[in-house]
């Protein structure tokens, strides 16, 4: 029975693996299991997938360089491609542990929400060695001070996007990088991570979602103001809450990899399934790395 791929598994290619182009268009693949059939896919194409599997990669981290590369080869479709080549051209080898944070300093990181779901993340971020937590709800992160913060999650339920963006805000003001949760119609959204200076923000999330109606920026922040963030169900709180505490110690540790600083994910209701999405960069963004600067905040 072959396995499901999670886009956290670290892939190794096999090397014995071959596939040719068949005149019809389809791929034959010789494995160590026999052949198989494989359509709807170029062999240049399946070449570069291949390629970025080097064996140190996630299979999400695979998709993103593979989109990087050539834009014309989406995240998603990439990663429907590896789970179908999962056992036979690559392999799964398991999820990449991270390294802890350090021990000896409690780094800071302030929860915002007073719902269900601000708290399961609050309960996985504490389960992080060398992180201090505090929770805050909507009116008393209005009436605190960021001094000292390293990280806001942002994880507001049941109300407008006016609050989420005036959290937004502060956090920019302050020079804080936040990470935004919401849930919408259409799933659970992790990202982005906005760090100030660097990468798009939870506007620029918007901006880009909205952009077909062909609105001035500010116009359009001002309708999409009025949408709601919904609430989530308790199995997407949980995949949720370990998609920020994954996401928040790479953006703690110093020299970490933040995945969503240029991005956001997309976990579809009732479905197992990750949709990792791209964002454009903001206008005001300057090319660097989130990971450095928030260690160094927190230090």
């Amino acid at each position: 029975m072959r396995r499901h791929l999670a886009p956290s598994d670290v892939l190794r290619r096999d090397p014995a693996a071959q596939a040719i182009a068949l005149p019809d268009g389809r791929l034959l693949v010789r494995h160590a299991g026999g052949a198989s059939l494989l359509g709807g896919i170029r062999a240049e194409d399946l070449g570069r997938v291949l390629e970025e599997v080097d064996g140190a990669r996630t299979a999400a981290e695979v998709a993103a360089a593979c989109t990087e590369r050539d834009p014309a080869l989406p995240a998603e479709t990439v990663l429907r491609l590896l789970a179908v080549l999962e056992g036979e051209m690559v392999h799964g080898g398991g999820r990449r542990q991270a390294p802890p944070l350090p021990r000896t300093e409690g780094i800071p990181v302030l929860a915002v929400g007073g719902g269900p779901l601000a708290r399961r993340i609050a309960r996985a971020l504490r389960d992080m060695d060398g992180v201090e937590v505090r929770r805050l709800g909507r009116r008393g992160f209005a009436a605190a001070g960021l001094e000292g913060i390293a990280l806001v999650v942002c994880a507001l339920e049941r109300t407008a996007y006016r609050e989420v963006l005036a959290v937004q805000a502060a956090c920019l003001a302050a020079g804080v990088p936040a990470l935004f949760v919401t849930a919408d119609p259409d799933g659970l959204r992790v990202g982005p991570t906005a760090v100030p200076g660097v990468g798009p923000c939870f506007a620029c999330a918007q901006l880009a979602a909205f952009r077909f109606l062909r609105l001035a920026p500010a116009t359009a922040l001002a309708a999409v103001a009025d949408l709601r963030a919904g609430a989530a169900d308790a199995a997407g709180r949980a995949r949720a809450a370990a998609a920020v505490a994954a996401e928040a110690r790479e953006l703690l540790r110093p020299g970490g990899e933040p995945s969503w600083v240029s991005g956001l994910l997309l976990l579809p209701p009732q479905s197992s399934d990750i949709e990792p999405r791209r964002l454009p960069r903001c206008a005001g963004a300057r090319r660097g790395s989130g990971a450095p600067a928030a260690a160094q905040r927190a230090g």
